[in-house]
């Protein structure tokens, strides 16, 4: 599986810094002029601005995100075989909780493990043929 497909390509933006006009208390207002005010007023109206773009630029590389988080499920659930297994989501979601933190790759590899052991079924055990009767109860 190639998991650089999953990657998000858009660049994260950068949050800008809210400007702050320098105070001490109990004289808040007493050490500036009205320039430092009229210069403090331009920078928070940039700032601003500046915000709403980012926060624009932070949604398109969220829903970006959470496009790709969709694709790797299914491509995932249909490379492991459990494309039609009632438990495909339950198995993908328990893979997801454990391997997450370390990627996709591991989110995979944990997928397959369960994988394995959801598609096997219990014939496939060598000690069940061991029985006379074929009785054996795990």
């Amino acid at each position: 599986m190639n998991f650089e497909k999953y990657k998000n390509t858009l660049l994260y933006p950068k949050r800008p810094i809210k400007p702050i006009l320098h105070s001490s208390p109990p004289n808040y207002f007493r050490n500036h002029t009205l320039d430092d005010f009229k210069s403090y007023k331009v920078a928070f109206e940039a700032w601003e601005k500046d915000k709403e773009r980012y926060d624009e630029l932070l949604k398109e590389w969220n829903i970006e995100s959470r496009m790709l988080q969709r694709q790797f499920r299914y491509d995932a659930i249909r490379e492991a075989g459990l494309a039609d297994h009632p438990k495909a989501e339950m198995a993908f979601d328990m893979a997801w909780e454990r391997g997450h933190s370390y990627g996709n790759h591991d989110v995979f590899s944990f997928l397959m493990d369960l994988a394995d052991l959801l598609n096997a079924s219990r014939f496939d055990c060598p000690l069940w043929n061991e029985g006379e009767n074929n009785n054996n109860v795990y």
